[in-house]
């Protein structure tokens, strides 16, 4: 399984694509994930965003992009990462699940959740919490 994850910040967008251990194979149940990639692209909301990513032991990969909201910083990150590894490597390229750090769930978000309307209601009504890293959009 191959994991992308996300940490949304003020004015960035930090992200690592990690390959998991197939569990049915792997020598201890608690062999450590993969990095495949990891990289940030900042700043959000600039005309002059970069994207900045490391694969592997490869030279890092530094580029300009449209991110100008966090949205657009996501579809940069999905759509370079997926190509870079399609042309460049042998590490698979599919993208299994998707995960989100959130800087604050309030009293009751407090473990991982899978993401629903309702969690997501719950989200924007806690942005006082945390206004520069949870947008009410």
């Amino acid at each position: 399984m191959n994991i992308l994850v996300l940490n949304p910040g003020s004015a960035t967008l930090k992200f690592a694509f990690y390959q998991m251990p197939d569990l049915s194979k792997a020598s201890a149940p608690t062999d450590p994930a993969t990095v495949l990639a990891s990289g940030i692209v900042e700043p959000i909301g600039s005309p002059q965003s970069e994207l900045k990513m490391s694969v592997a032991a490869q030279k890092p990969i530094i580029e300009p992009v449209e991110a100008s909201t966090l949205v657009q910083g996501v579809e940069q990150i999905i759509r370079r990462l997926l190509a870079y590894l399609g042309e460049n490597t042998q590490t698979p390229t599919a993208i299994d699940a998707v995960g989100c750090r959130v800087v604050h769930g309030g009293a009751r978000l407090v473990k991982p959740t899978r993401v629903t309307a309702s969690v997501l209601d719950e989200l924007r009504a806690l942005k006082e919490l945390a206004p520069l890293h949870i947008p009410a959009d």
